[in-house]
C-alpha cells in the first residue's frame, strides 16, 4: 500500500436502499455507493426483502464500486443493516423465503399473545428488558413455524440483515449482542446469553448463533466473498449490528444522555442510558459495546410517509414537495394528521392503528397535506420523549440524522413540536459511516468513544412564539388517536381479510382451488335439503372405504324428544372404553351415515365402543333439541352401561365443528349433574355464537367454511327469539364457576379456519378454569379436514392423535388421576 493511508469500509442494508463508505483514519469520507431498493408488502401488515438480491447483491455491487482500485487499502470492513430481522436458511446459509423484517411487519401479533400468556408478560420485561412487540423476532419465528411448515422443515440458521452479511463475507455464523437483544423473548438482558428454553419455544430446531460485540472481529474475507467482492481475502470483518445503532455511532451518540433522533424510512430514537432503564412502551438493549445499555422507540413510518404521498400525488418531487410546504404556516391550515400508516410501533404499541388527516376542505392543497404529515411525525416524536422523559432517562444531547434532515424543515418543525434543541452533525452520511468506525475500532486503530470522527455542524432550535399552538395541536393529536382507534380497527381488520392462502397444505389446497373451478355455491343459495345431500356425497368422497371390522347395532335412546337414534360400533368382545361422537354440519346437515367411516375407525384403534348420536336437526327442530338429544344419549350410555358392555368409568365425549360445540355444552352440563366424563375431545369446535373474531376475519371467506356459511347455520339453529349468548348455545360464554369439574378436554382447531380464535379460547378459558387441557393447531388445514382421508394425511394423523389422548384420559381415570394436568 506504500505511503497511502488505510481505508475503512462501512456497509449498511436500509429499508429502502443498501450504501457503502469508504473513510480514511481521520473520518474523511473517500468514496460512497449506492443502491435503491423497494420493500415488498405481500399483504397489509408484512413487510419483506428477498435477501439474496436485495441484501447480498446489492452488497457485493456497492463495495466492488467503492473499492474498486483501492480494494488493497481496505484493512477492515464494517456492516449493519434493518433489524431485528428474521430470515430462516438451510445449514448452508440458502434464505428458505424471503427476509420477515422488523417492527414494521405486524404479522405475529398472535404469536405475541401466545407467548406472553406461556411465558409471562412480566417475566418477559424482566429477563429480556422489554415487553414483546411487532420489533421481537421471537414471535415471527413462532409464525412461520406455524404457518409455513414446507419452509420450517427445513430451516436451520436464522439471520438479521447484518449477520447475513457477516455470514456471505466470511461463513461465520454469528450475531451481535445488540441485535440479540432484540431478538425477544430469547435473550436475556442480564446475562448476556441466550436463554435456551426460550430460545425452543420460539425456533425450535434452528442452531443458536455465536454471540459477539459488535466492535470485535468476527471472521475474515472468505475466497468465494473475495471473489464477488474484489475484497482482499483475509480482510477482518467486524461483527455488525442493527442499522440505527451504527448510525449512533457515526454521530457519536455513545454517552448516558445522548439521544439519536433518526430521519429515515422510519422515525427511530435511541437513548444511551446509564444502566438498563425500562419503561413498558419502550425497548431496553445493550448497546454496542461491552457494558453500554439504551432505551429506544420507534415510529413504524416517518420517511416512508413522503414517498407515499408523493407517489398518490401524481409521482410528485419530493424535494419539490418541502420546498412547497416551507410556505405553510404551523398547523397545517388546520389539518391534524395520524402518522400511523403501517400501525405504530412506540409508545402506542397498535399494530392495527393507522393514518387519519382531519380537517380536509376542498381549499387545501398538497402542501397544505404534505405539512399536516410532517407535523404528524413530530407530534409522534413528542410522544415518544414523554415516555423516555417518564422512564426517569435524562436526555443531555438530541443528535439529529437522516435524510430527513436535509433542507431543515423536518427537524425545524419537531423542535417548535417538542420544543427540544438539535445538534446536526458535519457527516450525514447515515450508518455506513458508523460502520466504518466500527470497523477501524475493531482492528484497535480507534478507541470506542473517543470523538475524533465527526462533529457537530450546527443546531436547530425551537422557535418560542410557536410553542402555544403546537402544544394545543399536541392535544388535540393524542385525543384524534383516542376517538378514531375503534374506527381504524374495525377497517384494518377488514383489509386484512384480502385473500391469501399462503401456507394451506398443498393437496388442501389443490382441493379449494378445484372448488373455485367448479364454482362455489353458498349453503343460502343451497337451500337445507341439497345442503344435506352434498355433505352426504362430500363425505362419502373424503373418507373413501375403510376395510374396518366393527359390529354395529342400531339404538333408540330416551329424549325429552321421544327418542334419539343412535349406532353402536363395537371392535371386538368384553368390557369395553365408550366414546359418544356428535357429528359436525352446523346442526342443520351432517348425520349418522356422514361420519360412519370415520366413526369405525375410531372405535377400531381405540378399541372402545363409539355411540354416534344422530341428534335431531334444524331448522324443523332449533335449540334445545339437539343440546337435549345429546344429553340424553349420555345420560342413556352411562344408565346402560351394563348391558351395552363398556366401562362406566372410562366414558368419553367427542364432536366435530358443531358437534364440537354439543359435546362441550354436553360435558358441562353432564358434571353438573353429576355425570362424570373421562374426557371430552373438541374438533374445531363452535364455541361462539359472534362471528367476529380475527379468525372469521381472515379466513371467513375463501376457505372451507364461510362466514356466511356459519351465520346461515346459526340463524336456523338458534332463530329468535333465543338468546345466543347463552352457555347452551355458546360454550365460551359460561363463566369459569360453571366450568369447574367438566372433564379434561383436548381441543383441535385449523390454520385457515373461521372458528380458529374461539376454539383457542375455549381452551383457555377451561385451563383458566382448573381443568387439564391439551389444545393444538394443526398448520396448513382447513375446516372439515378430520373427514378428508382421502385428501390428506393430516386427517388419519389427527384420528391418531385423539386416540392417543383417549387412551391417556382412560388411564388416568383408572388410576384415579382424572382432573391432573396432561
Amino acid at each position: 500500500m506504500g505511503a497511502e493511508p488505510p481505508l475503512y469500509l462501512g456497509v449498511d442494508v436500509g429499508t429502502g436502499s443498501t450504501k457503502a463508505v469508504l473513510a480514511d483514519p481521520n473520518g474523511a469520507v473517500v468514496g460512497s455507493a449506492r443502491r435503491d431498493h423497494s420493500t415488498s408488502v405481500p399483504r397489509p401488515g408484512w413487510a419483506e426483502h428477498d435477501a439474496d438480491d436485495v441484501w447480498w447483491r446489492q452488497a457485493a455491487e456497492v463495495i466492488t464500486e467503492v473499492t474498486a482500485g483501492r480494494a488493497e487499502r481496505v484493512v477492515a470492513v464494517g456492516v449493519s443493516g434493518i433489524g431485528p430481522c428474521v430470515l430462516v436458511t438451510d445449514d448452508a446459509g440458502r434464505p428458505l423465503r424471503p427476509a420477515i423484517l422488523y417492527g414494521i411487519d405486524t404479522r405475529a401479533v398472535r404469536e405475541i399473545n401466545d407467548l406472553e400468556i406461556a411465558l409471562g408478560r412480566d417475566e418477559i420485561g424482566s429477563r429480556c428488558g422489554s415487553r414483546l412487540s411487532t420489533q421481537a423476532a421471537g414471535p415471527k419465528l413462532l409464525w412461520l413455524q406455524r404457518n409455513e411448515q414446507d419452509v420450517w422443515r427445513d430451516a436451520r440458521l436464522v439471520f438479521s440483515a447484518s449477520s447475513f452479511l457477516v455470514h456471505r463475507l466470511t461463513g461465520e455464523y454469528v450475531l451481535d449482542h445488540h441485535t440479540a437483544s432484540q431478538f425477544d423473548p430469547m435473550y436475556d438482558l442480564q446475562d448476556g446469553a441466550w436463554i435456551s428454553a426460550w430460545w425452543d419455544a420460539c425456533a425450535p430446531g434452528i442452531r443458536r448463533p455465536r454471540l459477539a460485540w459488535t466492535d470485535t472481529v468476527a471472521g475474515v474475507v472468505n475466497p468465494s466473498a473475495a471473489e464477488r467482492t474484489g475484497l482482499r481475502v483475509g480482510t477482518p470483518v467486524a461483527a455488525g449490528t442493527v442499522d440505527a445503532w451504527a448510525e449512533a455511532v457515526s454521530v457519536n451518540v455513545r454517552s448516558p444522555g445522548d439521544m439519536m433522533l433518526m430521519y429515515g424510512s422510519t422515525m427511530f430514537l435511541i437513548g444511551i442510558t446509564e444502566c438498563a432503564v425500562r419503561h413498558a412502551a419502550l425497548w431496553t438493549t445493550v448497546g454496542v459495546a461491552p457494558g453500554s445499555t439504551c432505551l429506544s422507540g420507534g415510529m413504524a413510518t416517518s420517511g416512508a410517509l413522503t414517498t407515499w404521498f408523493a407517489g398518490i400525488a401524481g409521482d410528485a418531487d419530493v424535494g419539490e414537495l418541502f420546498d412547497a410546504a416551507v410556505a405553510v404556516p404551523a398547523g397545517a391550515r388546520g389539518l391534524l394528521a395520524l402518522p400511523y400508516f403501517a400501525g405504530e410501533r412506540t409508545p402506542v404499541a397498535d399494530p392495527d392503528a393507522r393514518g387519519v388527516i382531519a380537517g380536509l376542505t376542498v381549499s387545501h392543497t398538497r402542501p397544505d397535506v404534505f405539512r399536516a404529515l410532517l407535523e404528524a411525525t413530530a407530534f409522534g416524536v413528542r410522544h415518544n420523549l414523554e415516555a423516555f422523559t417518564e422512564s426517569g432517562a435524562p436526555i443531555r444531547r438530541l443528535v439529529a440524522v437522516g435524510g430527513g434532515t436535509e433542507g431543515h424543515l423536518w427537524p425545524q418543525i419537531v423542535s417548535d413540536v417538542t420544543g427540544c434543541e438539535q445538534c446536526l452533525p458535519s457527516v450525514a452520511i447515515g450508518a455506513a459511516y458508523g460502520d466504518a468506525r466500527l470497523a477501524a475500532e475493531a482492528v484497535g486503530d480507534l478507541v470506542a468513544g473517543e470523538n475524533t470522527w465527526n462533529a457537530t455542524e450546527q443546531s436547530i432550535v425551537a422557535t418560542a412564539h410557536l410553542g402555544p399552538l403546537y402544544d394545543e395541536l399536541y392535544g388535540a393529536y393524542r385525543s384524534l388517536y383516542t376517538s378514531t382507534a375503534p374506527i381504524v380497527h374495525l377497517l384494518a381488520r377488514s383489509g386484512a381479510a384480502m385473500v391469501d392462502r399462503r401456507g394451506v397444505r398443498t393437496e388442501l389446497l389443490e382441493l379449494l382451488a378445484a372448488a373455485d373451478d367448479a364454482g362455489v355455491v353458498s349453503l343460502a343459495e343451497l337451500g337445507v335439503d341439497r345442503a344435506r345431500a352434498m355433505m352426504r356425497e362430500n363425505c362419502a368422497n373424503y373418507w373413501g372405504t375403510v376395510d374396518v371390522v366393527t359390529a354395529t347395532t342400531d339404538h333408540i335412546a330416551p329424549s325429552a324428544g321421544g327418542h334419539v337414534p343412535v349406532r353402536s360400533y363395537r371392535p371386538g368382545a368384553g368390557i369395553l372404553p365408550a366414546v359418544i361422537f356428535l357429528h359436525g354440519g352446523g346442526w342443520v346437515i351432517g348425520d349418522i351415515d356422514t361420519h360412519d367411516g370415520f366413526c369405525r375407525s375410531l372405535a377400531d384403534e381405540a378399541a372402545a365402543v363409539v355411540f354416534s348420536v344422530g341428534y335431531r336437526l334444524a331448522p324443523e327442530h332449533p335449540f334445545p333439541a339437539a343440546a337435549e338429544d345429546a344429553l340424553a344419549a349420555l345420560r342413556w350410555v352411562l344408565d346402560a352401561a351394563d348391558e351395552l358392555g363398556i366401562d362406566r368409568s372410562r366414558v368419553s365425549i367427542c364432536g366435530d365443528s358443531a358437534g364440537g360445540n354439543l359435546a362441550a355444552v354436553t360435558s358441562r352440563r353432564g358434571a353438573a349433574e353429576g355425570l362424570a366424563l373421562a374426557s371430552q375431545v373438541l374438533v374445531y369446535p363452535v364455541t361462539d355464537t359472534a362471528t367476529d373474531t380475527d379468525s372469521y376475519v381472515r379466513n371467513g371467506a375463501d376457505f372451507s367454511l364461510s362466514r356466511d356459511d356459519m351465520r346461515w347455520f346459526l340463524d336456523h339453529y338458534l332463530p329468535p327469539p333465543i338468546d345466543r349468548t347463552a352457555p347452551d348455545c355458546a360454550p365460551l360464554r359460561a363463566d369459569r364457576q360453571n366450568l369447574l369439574g367438566v372433564a379434561p378436554a383436548y381441543v383441535a382447531t385449523c390454520q385457515f379456519d373461521p372458528l380458529r380464535d374461539e376454539g383457542e379460547a375455549y381452551a383457555r378459558a377451561l385451563a383458566a378454569a382448573g381443568v387439564a387441557v391439551e389444545y393444538e393447531e394443526w398448520p396448513g388445514t382447513i375446516h372439515g379436514f378430520i373427514l378428508m382421508r382421502t385428501i390428506t394425511p393430516v386427517a388419519d394423523a389427527l384420528r391418531r392423535r385423539i386416540v392417543e389422548f383417549l387412551r391417556a384420559a382412560w388411564s388416568a381415570s383408572s388410576d384415579g388421576r382424572l382432573n391432573e394436568r396432561v
